[in-house]
């Protein structure tokens, strides 16, 4: 009966999204590393070139530019993504519980309704 094969599946199922969703949690950290370099980078190269030119810059104005660096923006966009797709599969695998808890539910009312008959 295909509940019985819903609940066969569902283990299998569960098992390729979360290798999934590890994978994208490994590309999350590995973005979030990737960002802050990428940060630590630009603050290194602005205090760098305001030493040479003997400017001194507040940490406002380090910040400011900071956030207009284009590898920086690009860094932060492809978190969200990574990110967004991990959220995703999170509720995937949520979602694949939910059925799980739903299909035991029904063959044990099955069950029920089997022993009566």
């Amino acid at each position: 009966d295909i509940l019985e094969e819903q609940m066969q599946d569902l283990p299998a199922q569960y098992a390729f999204y979360a290798a999934f969703y590890s994978e994208l949690r490994m590309m999350v950290a590995r973005a979030e590393r990737n960002l802050k370099a990428r940060r630590g980078e630009a603050i290194q190269f602005i205090t760098d070139e305001a030493r040479e030119r003997g400017t001194k810059l507040s940490v406002d104005s380090i910040k400011q530019i900071v956030e207009a660096d284009e590898k920086l923006g690009l860094a932060d966009d492809r978190l969200a993504k990574v990110q967004m797709l991990a959220g995703k599969m999170y509720h995937m695998l949520e979602a694949l519980k939910m059925k799980a808890e739903l299909a035991r539910s029904l063959a044990g009312f099955k069950r029920q309704e089997q022993d009566k008959a």
